[in-house]
């Protein structure tokens, strides 16, 4: 049964329940020790928008086959689209 696997990916913690991995927030920060203030504040900000405002719609979206236009337009908002 694939209920109930986890997997370790890129620090954090996925379990798949049926057919949707849902993160789980149990982040090792240990491999971030090295950032500096200004790169620690912006992974910190896009960790919450992800974890808040992403995750929470991923499946929805995903099963609607439907492209997060207003998320992305949130994240260039954020500066986070170049």
């Amino acid at each position: 049964s694939a209920r109930g696997w986890c997997q370790d990916f890129r620090g954090s913690t996925a379990r798949l329940v049926g057919k949707v991995i849902c993160a789980k927030a149990s982040r090792s920060i240990s491999t971030y020790s090295q950032l500096s203030d200004e790169h620690t504040m912006l992974r910190d900000m896009c960790r919450t928008f992800a974890d808040t405002e992403l995750a929470p719609k991923a499946g929805e979206w995903d099963q609607a086959h439907k492209f997060p236009a207003d998320a992305v337009k949130e994240m260039g908002n954020m500066g986070l689209m170049g």
